[in-house]
Parts: structure tokens; sequence; C-alpha cells
């Protein structure tokens, strides 16, 4: 099997990852509204579940967006603003996941005790005269 992405072409199956996508997940309206029974739609995300994560992943790096202004209002919001916490909260965490705000950064020091010593070559007179 390759590894290449399957990619939905027939109408009622991109329908039905549009409007899953676009309510939320609830896969039984989504079924609806592509008018395709319930299990039928459980095999189409199954087929296309990486094609749906990459629809998600453009979802969330478009919320990023969001995200970011949320942050920046926040340095000038005087704390009055209700659920304020809980909006620096979120799009924290949105942040975090695409990978823009929190970001490791490992600095390796190593400092030998023991080292290597390279000596220079021995010739063989001078191991012949040693014995």
């Amino acid at each position: 099997m390759s590894n290449k992405k399957l990619v939905p072409t027939e109408p009622h199956h991109i329908k039905l990852i549009d409007a899953l996508i676009a309510n939320g997940g609830n896969i039984t309206a989504a079924a609806e509204a592509a008018e395709m029974g319930r299990p039928n739609a459980g095999n189409v995300v199954q087929r296309y579940k990486d094609y749906i994560l990459d629809k998600v992943e453009g979802e969330l790096l478009l919320t990023s967006i969001k995200a970011a202004r949320v942050m920046g209002d926040t340095l000038t919001d005087d704390g009055s603003t209700p659920g304020g916490k809980l909006r620096l909260d979120a799009a924290q965490q949105v942040l975090d996941r695409i990978g823009v705000s929190k970001r490791e950064r490992v600095d390796i020091k190593v400092e030998a005790t023991n080292g290597l010593f390279i000596l220079p070559r021995k010739d063989i007179e001078d191991a012949n005269t040693e014995t």
C-alpha cells in the first residue's frame, strides 16, 4: 500500500467532510447533510482520515491568527474583560499546538575529564632497539 493520502473526489464525500469540520465533528449531522447513512459516513471518515486531519490542521492554523490577536489584545487590556484569562489560556493552547509560542531550546555543553591523546607513530627501528 502506498503512503499517498487519499483525496475524496465524490461530491457526497466532500460534502460529508466539509459538514463534519463545520459542525465540530458531529458525524450524525454531517451524514444527514451529505444525505448518506451513518455507517457509510463512518467508513468514509476512516478512509479519508489523513485528508481530514490535514483540513483540521489548516483550521487550527487559521485559528492561530485569532489566538495571536487575543494575546496581543491582552497586553493592553485593563483586566476588566470578562473571561480574559480563559481566552488567554485558550490562545496559548492553540499557539502551543502549532508550535508558535512554546519552543524549547536545548543547549548542550560537554566537558570531558578524560581526553583522547593521539601519539606520534612509533618507528619500527625504535621498536626493534627496545627489545
